[in-house]
């Protein structure tokens, strides 16, 4: 299940987080996909998260492409690649650093960020559990945060491989 800013969904779907704004419109409008294989049956599922992640987020953002329940490794990175590469409020520079930071099978993921323009809060995790996921991702954006900004470090987005 995808959950964003207190909603939840399932399925194959684009998701803004944040509001976009003029130079650092990615942070604050990451898109998270989630891929679901429709009616396949698969009895071991696959997921990968890819990042573009620039020097300087707080200028550049960052993109970021996801992808689960896909039916092999190859084909989740192919998904996360392609959406992170795609995503719109990037800009080119910085989805052009997209890679496949992490592939991953009956995990959680979680991203946080600081939703302040030009502040480089921003944080991932993939763990076994969402609770784990949610605290790793957030004291990432903590450690990257000026002192002043780490209370503002938030989940933005979180997801757990629920697949059979």
């Amino acid at each position: 299940m995808l959950v964003l800013h207190g909603s939840s969904h399932t399925g194959e779907s684009g998701f803004q987080l944040g509001e976009a704004v003029m130079w650092r419109a990615v942070v604050c409008g990451v898109m998270i996909f989630c891929g679901v294989v429709g009616s396949q049956s698969t009895v071991q599922a696959h997921g990968a998260l890819a990042l573009g992640i620039p020097a300087d987020i707080g200028q550049s953002g960052v993109a970021v492409g996801y992808a689960a329940n896909s039916p092999t490794p190859e084909r989740a990175m192919e998904r996360a690649m392609a959406r992170c590469r795609d995503e719109k409020n990037a800009p080119a520079d910085t989805r052009a650093l997209c890679k496949v930071y992490a592939r991953f099978s009956h995990r959680c993921f979680a991203i946080a960020l600081d939703p302040e323009n030009g502040t480089p809060g921003f944080g991932w995790a993939v763990e076994a559990t969402l609770e784990v996921a949610r605290a790793n991702a957030v004291g990432e954006c903590r450690r990257v945060s000026s002192e002043d900004r780490k209370p503002h470090c938030n989940v933005a987005a979180e997801y757990c491989d629920e697949s059979p």
